[in-house]
C-alpha cells in the first residue's frame, strides 16, 4: 500500500509542476508582415519617421528599416522608439541588422520579442547619406496595424514583424493538473473505503 501511495505522491507532484507552465502556453496566430508591393527607394521631408500603432495586443518580433544596396553601409543610421517618441531612440548600425530575401529591408530581430498592448506605437527612421529614406506601396497587413508617415501615408521608412495572440490558452495545463491531482486525491480515498469495507 505504501508503493501505491508514494505513485500517488508523484502523480501529483508532477501534475502540480505542470500547471506551473500555463502561463507560457498562450496560443499564437501566424506572424504578420508588413509589404511594400512597388519599392522605389524616396527620400522624404521632415523626419520621415513612420509610426506603427497597435489595435490589438501583439508580440513584437522584428523592426525593420528600408535599404538600398546602392548607398554604402556606413553612410545609414537606424532608429526606433518603442511607446514614446519623446525619450531617446534606440541607434542600429547595418551590422546589427538583417537583409530579408526581398534585398529592400533590413531587420532587426529583438532578442527577446515582446507583447505590447493595444494602442502601443512603435517609431521607425532610416537616415542615409542622401537623407531620410522611404519607399512606396506600402500596405497594412491583416493584424490591425496602422502606420502613419510624416511625410505622407504612402511612404513608410520601416516595417515590423508581428505575431498575434490567440483568444485563449490552448490546452490549459494549470486546470488540467488540478482535475488530475483532485482525482489522484478521490483514487485514494476510494481505495482507503474499499479496505475499510472489506
Amino acid at each position: 500500500m505504501t508503493a501505491f501511495r508514494n505513485r500517488l505522491l508523484g502523480l501529483a507532484a508532477g501534475t502540480l509542476a505542470l500547471s506551473s507552465f500555463s502561463s507560457m502556453a498562450y496560443a499564437q496566430g501566424p506572424e504578420e508582415v508588413f509589404d511594400f508591393s512597388a519599392s522605389p527607394l524616396q527620400l522624404v521631408g521632415g523626419a520621415g519617421r513612420s509610426t506603427f500603432t497597435f489595435g490589438s495586443s501583439l508580440i513584437l518580433n522584428s523592426i525593420g528599416f528600408v535599404y538600398d544596396s546602392s548607398i554604402a553601409d556606413a553612410d545609414y543610421t537606424f532608429a526606433y522608439w518603442i511607446g514614446d517618441v519623446n525619450t531617446v531612440p534606440t541607434f542600429l548600425t547595418v551590422a546589427q541588422t538583417r537583409l530579408d530575401s526581398t534585398g529592400l529591408i533590413r531587420y532587426y530581430d529583438l532578442p527577446n520579442p515582446t507583447t505590447y498592448a493595444a494602442g502601443t506605437e512603435v517609431a521607425v527612421v532610416t537616415d542615409s547619406s542622401s537623407g531620410t529614406s522611404a519607399r512606396t506601396g506600402f500596405t497594412d497587413n491583416a493584424v490591425g496595424v496602422t502606420h502613419i508617415n510624416e511625410a505622407g501615408s504612402t511612404f513608410a521608412a520601416g516595417n515590423l514583424r508581428v505575431t498575434a495572440l490567440g483568444g485563449s490558452i490552448a490546452p490549459e495545463p494549470g486546470s488540467f493538473a488540478l482535475a488530475l491531482t483532485g482525482g489522484a486525491a478521490l483514487i485514494g480515498v476510494c481505495v482507503r473505503r474499499r479496505r475499510n469495507a472489506a
